[in-house]
């Protein structure tokens, strides 16, 4: 291999979780591949900074950003990079070994401007696992192709990403107004513009969710309010608008027919109850996993909604 990787890795808050990552990165099979490791640090409270400092490689750098936001972080690593791709990765995943290789050679196999895996859950415990199986569940997310083993080939979105470096010259940089969703924005832009997001089913990403409801809460509101307010309506597909238009008719039965809304209610958690992953949970912790669809539905919903006021009110 001629071509040179960058590893790009926004953190905020990061301390317990920098020595992992980097030790995970560093068993990746292209490790004498990857040019520079460059983590975008926004101010923190704790001590990621040095953390980072104690961590031995010369392929290190450390941009610092003070905008604090994802987007712009990531713009200030892309201007400053010349390696010919650069790849996305989060403190919070884990990878197996081969993952860089594997998107590297989705790229050179598929020509793609950006690419990725899927996401899987790791070992995890208590209400964090059950959060976990409802961020996988067909009912929680929709059934968004890179939340299960993806059929390869073009889609819509991936998570993290692996772009060729002309990818940012062609289609731009992320959009520095969104604090959610830019990469889904951006790939959007990408597809509208002619060129190609992959998804491939021979690696993916090991996702740690948020540990309880009021994370869980916080996280999906921002995913609806930032899907809409990308000012892209046009990417947005049904499965986008379900837990808003939820949320309106719940709302509008709870005010005008009681018995409607009882009835809706039953069913609607039933439903829930019918996608419960009984291999995976125990039936005790089926109160939680209704709980954790809930709160993504109606925080979605609510968030998207939001979204939608802001959005017609700059027109």
């Amino acid at each position: 291999m001629t071509k040179s990787i960058e590893i790009i890795v926004p953190v905020y808050n990061e301390e317990l979780h920098i020595a992992r990552f980097f030790k995970n990165i560093s068993e990746q099979s292209l490790g004498s591949d990857i040019d520079s490791i460059v983590f975008i640090v926004a101010p923190s409270t704790d001590n990621t900074l040095a953390e980072i400092e104690k961590l031995q490689d010369s392929r290190i750098r450390v941009l610092i950003n003070e905008k604090r936001y994802v987007a712009f972080g990531l713009n200030a690593a892309i201007r400053n990079s010349s390696a010919d791709y650069l790849v996305r990765m989060d403190v919070h995943s884990e990878y197996p070994n081969d993952y860089i290789e594997v998107l590297y050679n989705t790229a050179a196999e598929f020509k793609s401007d950006n690419c990725g895996g899927y996401i899987v859950l790791p070992e995890l415990e208590g209400l964090q696992a059950i959060i976990g199986q409802a961020f996988v569940s067909k009912i929680g997310t929709g059934g968004s192709q890179w939340h299960n083993k993806p059929i390869p080939g073009p889609t819509d979105s991936v998570p993290f990403g692996f772009w060729r470096r002309d990818a940012f010259e062609k289609y731009g940089l992320f959009e520095e107004s969104l604090i959610r969703n830019q990469d889904d924005e951006h790939n959007y832009r990408i597809n509208k513009m002619g060129g190609k997001v992959i998804i491939t089913d021979k690696t993916y990403a090991a996702y740690f969710p948020r540990r309880n409801f009021g994370a869980l809460f916080k996280q999906y509101f921002q995913f609806g309010l930032y899907k809409v307010l990308s000012g892209r309506m046009t990417f947005l597909r049904a499965r986008h608008y379900a837990p808003s238009l939820f949320v309106s008719f719940i709302l509008l039965a709870s005010f005008f027919d009681l018995t409607m809304f009882c009835i809706l209610c039953v069913g609607y958690i039933g439903a829930i109850a019918l996608f419960f992953p009984r291999e995976k949970l125990r039936w005790i912790q089926l109160p939680a996993f209704i709980t954790a669809v809930i709160t993504m539905h109606i925080s979605y919903g609510i968030g998207f909604l939001c979204g939608h006021v802001y959005f017609f009110r700059r027109l």
